[in-house]
């Protein structure tokens, strides 16, 4: 199965596939880099892109510098996965979420669950 992206097209896509938007222009996109921190170290130490890591790391760096929007989260960054947003020369701003939902909160857990079917979670978003 080979499927072709252009510019324009809204994409999903994981970073060992990333090489497939080599000729998208992503000026006037904006990038969510979900999972960030996860995302680099994978990069860095899976084995599956032994043979296409250096591409795949120029591709990334191409995708951050040229992108209209960079939005990168995790639950922890490490500073030298910022060190590629500066890299990239963004003008960055590092937002640190104190809140903890869960922690110190013993008397109140916040109560969650996964939602599998679009349809619940349309219901769910309704009430």
């Amino acid at each position: 199965w080979k499927e072709s992206f252009s510019t324009g097209m809204n994409v999903i896509i994981t970073i060992d596939s990333v090489m497939r938007l080599m000729n998208i222009d992503f000026s006037e996109y904006v990038v969510f880099l979900d999972e960030y921190n996860s995302l680099i170290d994978y990069l860095i130490s899976c084995p599956n892109l032994r043979k296409v890591r250096c591409i795949v790391f120029k591709m990334l760096l191409k995708i951050i510098s040229e992108a209209k929007q960079v939005i990168a989260v995790d639950a922890d960054i490490h500073s030298c996965n910022l060190k590629i947003l500066e890299y990239c020369k963004l003008d960055f701003l590092y937002i640190k979420n104190e809140y903890l939902h869960n922690r110190d909160n013993a008397e109140k857990p916040v109560e969650a669950s996964e939602i599998f079917n679009f349809k619940v979670l349309l219901v769910s978003l309704k009430s």
